[in-house]
């Protein structure tokens, strides 16, 4: 029975599981290579949501379908110890305090490329989308240290003013400022103008809310882009999923940090042909875990009997 379910659930699993391949439009696929030769950092749980010709999941209808490209600066951890004149330099000390003892996230596809190699990304604040921004700030800055958990956050720093010596000192990522007795999510922010900050993050920290990224002009879907109760890892019906199904790779060698990464955002609803196919699914599921619990309490009454033990209701 098992052998044979797996026979069934292995094609199934393979059409949506797989996290090296991304859909382009046009036929064409992006491969990250980086998930075939580096290890997957070990609590990972997202994975690609769509076929790779781009279909929307097996089973469901797209109700729209939102693609966004964003623009940012890969890093290595290593560059924050490349001293004065390197653009890092003024937030090295503030970012190598404040990832200290936490667990990396993950780079693209949850790869860990592995100590001073790990992917450090760097964008612009204002060139966020306006529902990152409003998350940041409301789950990240405003967020009290004791609830802070032990993994990298985004960390948002004010630029040093160009007039200004750029040194490194140890000055930690903007924070709201607690107010005694009051909600957190009343505690004032730092009157900071936004083109004045910088957001730095692991690709990883993209995955759990991808979809507000691409929600601001999302046109029909803009409120349910923007509502991450709808985003769903894996598709069902009237939700939402998300991937950053493309990104290009910085050139370190040649000290070009420039990168581009897409996210594709759907409402998805199921399919008439998909619901009809759950229900048989859940059905032959159902009736091989009762076929299964029959097999084994027929063998433990065999067992039983070969012994001369006597039944539950007569000891």
């Amino acid at each position: 029975m098992k052998a044979g379910l797996a026979s069934v659930l292995l094609p199934l699993l393979l059409q949506g599981a797989s996290p090296v391949h991304a859909y382009e439009k046009g036929g064409k696929h992006f491969i990250n290579w980086d998930a075939h030769e580096y290890p997957i950092v070990s609590h990972w749980n997202w994975h690609r949501p769509f076929p790779d010709h781009g279909d929307p999941p097996m089973g469901f209808e797209t109700k729209c379908n939102v693609v966004k490209k964003f623009h940012a600066r890969s890093y290595r951890l290593g560059d924050l110890r490349n001293g004065e004149g390197h653009p890092l330099y003024p937030f090295s000390d503030g970012i190598q305090k404040y990832i200290a003892g936490r667990t990396y996230p993950g780079s693209w596809d949850g790869v860990d490329h592995g100590g001073m190699q790990r992917d450090l990304l760097m964008m612009e604040w204002r060139e966020l989308p306006v529902y990152v921004r409003k998350w940041i700030e409301d789950n990240e800055m405003r967020r009290p240290e004791m609830d802070d958990g032990r993994t990298w956050r985004f960390m948002v720093f004010q630029k040093k003013p160009k007039k200004v010596a750029a040194t490194a000192t140890e000055t930690a990522p903007l924070r709201a400022v607690p107010t005694e007795g009051a909600e957190s999510s009343t505690w004032k922010l730092p009157e900071v103008a936004d083109r004045d900050k910088v957001v730095f993050f692991a690709p990883g920290q993209l995955y759990p809310i991808l979809p507000l990224f691409n929600a601001k002009g999302g046109g029909k879907c803009e409120d349910s882009f923007s509502d991450l109760s709808r985003y769903v890892p894996v598709a069902k019906d009237d939700s939402v999923v998300a991937w950053p199904f493309e990104h290009s790779k910085a050139d370190h060698e040649n000290g070009k940090v420039e990168i581009y990464f897409k996210i594709r955002a759907e409402h998805v609803l199921e399919s008439e042909h998909g619901r009809d196919r759950r229900v048989l699914w859940d059905t032959l599921m159902r009736n091989a875990r009762r076929t299964e619990r029959k097999h084994l309490r027929a063998e433990r009454e065999a067992g039983r009997d070969s012994l001369g033990m006597p039944e539950r209701d007569e000891l």
